[in-house]
């Protein structure tokens, strides 16, 4: 079950980052190209609603996301292990990944529940 939640909680994902709302237009406007569908606009800041994934979810996402980007699929050590899965969601299937594929790697094998956090842009 989604429920929404505050862009803070997207923003804290990126915190990191010198400027967040830059790193978060420019990843998902590389998912939008790929997809081929318009840039989101974030000036209303879009609706953002967190999910609960079983690990086997995860593994299926980012199998899915590798059909389209196989650089996804990593054996990286994640910065952090902590925090959602950030997602921008344009509709029809067509999500993209902006944060947390490391950690995602590394759950996908892990058998739990993890936070997602899924920008809409539809």
């Amino acid at each position: 079950m989604a429920e929404p939640v505050s862009w803070g909680r997207v923003l804290t994902c990126f915190s990191d980052r010198h400027d967040a709302m830059a790193v978060i237009r420019r990843l998902s406007n590389e998912w939008a190209d790929r997809y081929g569908v318009d840039w989101p606009q974030f000036g209303n800041l879009l609706p953002v609603v967190r999910e609960t994934w079983s690990h086997e979810r995860v593994g299926r996402h980012l199998d899915a996301l590798a059909l389209l980007v196989p650089e996804l699929i990593t054996d990286q050590e994640p910065r952090r292990m902590t925090g959602p899965l950030v997602l921008i969601d344009f509709g029809k299937g067509r999500v993209g990944q902006i944060d947390g594929r490391r950690r995602a790697n590394r759950w996908r094998h892990i058998p739990g529940e993890y936070e997602v956090l899924r920008i809409c842009a539809s």
